[in-house]
């Protein structure tokens, strides 16, 4: 019994080792395919992550083509506006320039047609001027109201000729003015644009030199003449008075034998009167009030000798008129020829300025033409570099274009190939699910027959058991 015993419980002891062994086996591969489907999941995962991070790599590839294609067309477009601002700026100064010209040419015909005008009004005063001289002379022994109008007339003429003067100053210091202005825009056009404006520049500056020089030889020329002119007529009218005054003594002394002795005195005053006015107009261009001031006070001595002999000057005003007519018929004459010569003098100043400005409204229409020529060439210029640019702006869009379709098909290349790869791996992982729940599968019957096998085996021995007690 004791034996029987000792084999039933050895073969206990056996099948509950075999199961044991069994169930390790069963839960080793539980924990493989544990394992395994992990492992799975973890190819899975980082072919995912794989993907994903491909697809961030290629979504930042089309992004930077993106972000470059927006930078390359925005800098074709700063060329293109750059180009666009440098040609309004070309035009804008080719306008300058034609505008510059054409402000040049109308300084010059104002200060041609000013010159003519001078001239004009030169003319006038001066036919004036000899007309009032004529008129004084004429009315001078008939009317002494008339002296002093022609001394007052003269003052006003020499006030014109001074003002003339004055105007001509003006006008040089205005001509000076432009000129200055000139140079300093000159100045501050070299520093605009230096490689062109250089040449003008000095161009301008001779040229306007070259008029300055004509201005102010005209204005000294214009000077020494009115000086000869004023020289001529002082003379003139010096002469004038002292021939009265020499015929007035003459006809005088002759007359009023009998007032000799006043006569004298009146002779004195008139020498010294004469004498007076001979220093006086020597010094007229240095002290003119008193100058004035001296004609005043030697007229209202004159005139208070003069009504002494109103009643003489009265009597012999018919001799003296009679001479005074002739003398001022002369005079006249003379003064009448003078005018023809001078009107002509003044005529063909006028027919030289007149030339002159056609020449010079022919050489400004010129320059302005020349300009206009170079405006349009340099338009032209300016048209083929932005037809240049706006070709070179469509090339370089195709090609940044061209770059993106690339990068485009290449993403849908890569993104399919990665899409392959995750479901190559999907169908990968389900096989390699379905191969392990075969294992597991099988592994599952192989235990479920190991363990009717070792059923099998207990049973037969609790039967041998059976067997071997009875037969025992």
């Amino acid at each position: 019994m004791n034996h029987v015993y000792a084999i039933v419980l050895i073969n206990y002891v056996y099948a509950i080792v075999l199961m044991n062994y069994v169930y390790a086996i069963v839960l080793m591969n539980h924990v493989y395919a544990i394992v395994l489907i992990n492992y799975v999941y973890a190819i899975v995962l980082i072919n995912y992550v794989y993907a994903i991070v491909l697809m961030n790599y290629v979504y930042a590839i089309v992004l930077i083509n993106y972000v470059y294609a927006i930078v390359l067309i925005n800098y074709v477009y700063t060329i293109v506006l750059i180009n666009y601002v440098y040609a309004i700026v070309l035009i804008n100064y080719v306008y300058a320039i034609v505008l510059m010209n054409y402000v040049y040419a109308i300084v010059l015909i104002n200060y041609v047609y000013t010159i003519v005008l001078i001239n004009y009004v030169y003319a006038i005063v001066l036919i004036n001027y000899v007309y009032a001289i004529v008129l004084m002379n004429y009315v001078y022994g008939i009317v002494l109201i008339n002296y002093v109008y022609a001394i007052v007339l003269m003052n006003h003429v020499y006030a014109i000729v001074l003002m003339n003067h004055v105007y001509a100053i003006v006008l040089i210091n205005y001509v000076h003015g432009i000129v200055l202005m000139n140079h300093v825009y000159g100045i501050v056009l070299i520093n605009y644009v230096y490689g062109i404006v250089l040449m003008n520049h000095v161009y301008g500056i001779v040229l306007m030199n070259h008029v300055y020089g004509i201005v102010l030889i005209n204005y000294v020329y214009a000077i020494v003449l009115m000086n000869y002119v004023y020289g001529i007529v002082l003379i003139n009218y010096v002469y004038a008075i002292v021939l009265m005054n020499h015929v007035y003594a003459i006809v005088l002394i002759n007359y009023v034998h009998g007032i000799v002795l006043m006569n004298h005195v009146y002779g004195i005053v008139l020498i010294n009167y004469v004498y007076g006015i001979v220093l006086m107009n020597h010094v007229y261009g240095i002290v003119l009030m008193n100058y004035v001031y001296a004609i005043v006070l030697m007229n209202h001595v004159y005139g208070i000798v003069l009504i002494n002999y109103v009643y003489a000057i009265v009597l012999i005003n018919h001799v003296y008129a009679i001479v005074l007519i002739n003398y001022v018929h002369g005079i006249v004459l003379m003064n009448h020829v003078y005018a023809i010569v001078l009107m002509n003098y003044v005529y063909a100043i006028v027919l030289i300025n007149y030339v002159y400005a056609i020449v010079l409204i022919n050489y400004v229409y010129a320059i302005v033409l020349i300009n206009y020529v170079y405006t349009i060439v340099l338009m032209n210029y300016v048209y083929a570099i932005v037809l240049i640019n706006y070709v070179y702006t469509i090339v370089l869009m195709n090609y940044v274009y061209a770059i993106v379709l690339i990068n485009y098909v290449y993403a849908i290349v890569l993104i399919n190939y990665v899409y392959v790869i995750v479901m190559m791996n999907h169908v990968y992982a389900i096989v390699l699910i379905n191969y392990v729940y075969g294992i597991v599968l099988m592994n599952h019957v192989y235990a479920i027959v190991l363990i009717n096998y070792v059923y099998g085996i207990v049973l037969m021995n609790h039967v041998y058991t059976i067997v071997l007690i009875n037969y025992v």
